[in-house]
């Protein structure tokens, strides 16, 4: 079924949202594995279902050591 104009403008108007909201609140980091040397740290992060909550909570855990 095709959306309607006024449907279309909403979700292009949520869109624009999100993207103003994730560029003001958030920041994003890239991390790059070697695939021969590094594949069974990927490997092990893939396993985890919150890679990104898995990964804050090392840098979390190490802000605590030091």
């Amino acid at each position: 079924m095709a959306k309607s104009v006024k449907e279309k403008n909403q979700l292009d108007c949520n869109k624009r949202a999100r993207e103003k909201y994730l560029k003001e609140k958030t920041t994003s980091v890239c991390i790059r594995f070697m695939q021969n040397t590094e594949a069974d740290l990927l490997e092990y992060l893939n396993s985890m279902p919150n890679k990104a909550g898995y990964i804050k909570s090392l840098i979390r855990a190490d802000m605590k050591r030091n």
